[in-house]
């Protein structure tokens, strides 16, 4: 389905405002949901071990959903960006992205949106944390997520130039890392 899923984008999808940006963020999440469902099947295949973890099957699984969550709207986040840094680029090409249909200010402005979006869902997260007793992995997300993604909306709601969207992007990545490095940190606290 993926390799489908990809010929489309790169055939048609990245070309369309929107659906490539789309198609690339829900890969994203799909990458981390099949991970999860071949150690599901894995486990399956070890009684011992499956019974093990069976009473954690639940909390496991709505923290897997919420990493999904976050793959897809920070990857279509960066993927905005790069479409409001490559407008000229695209432009040139007849790409019709988001940013050369409706202008960087809207792709600026959804970029924020869902920045928000990440925020609130981030915070949401922590809260249940420390509701159960979690705060080393709570306190990490803050630092390590929460904070520069404060930080990244400002960010680009200044952005303006190429330069501008690049830096962010990079940072985004970097974003996108200490998420999956507090993956680690809150397996140590399940």
């Amino acid at each position: 389905m993926m390799t489908i899923l990809l010929w489309f984008y790169s055939e048609r999808y990245k070309k369309r405002i929107l659906s490539g940006n789309l198609a690339v963020a829900f890969m994203s999440a799909m990458v981390v949901i099949v991970v999860w469902l071949f150690e599901f099947f894995a486990l399956r295949q070890q009684p011992g071990k499956f019974m093990t973890v069976y009473t954690q099957l639940g909390l496991i699984s709505r923290v897997i959903m919420a990493y999904a969550v976050f793959a897809f709207i920070l990857t279509l986040v960066r993927e905005i960006i790069k479409d409001a840094e490559d407008v000229e680029g695209d432009a040139a090409t007849d790409c019709r992205t988001l940013a050369v249909v409706l202008g960087i200010g809207y792709s600026r402005n959804l970029s924020m949106g869902l920045l928000i979006v990440t925020l609130l869902l981030t915070i949401t997260g922590c809260w249940f944390l420390i509701e159960t007793s979690r705060i080393v992995p709570a306190a990490w997300f803050l630092l390590f997520v929460i904070v520069p993604v404060i930080y990244l909306t400002y960010k680009v709601n200044r952005a303006g130039l190429k330069e501008h969207f690049h830096r962010i992007g990079n940072q985004l990545k970097l974003v996108m890392l200490s998420g999956i490095l507090g993956l680690f940190v809150l397996s140590l606290y399940l």
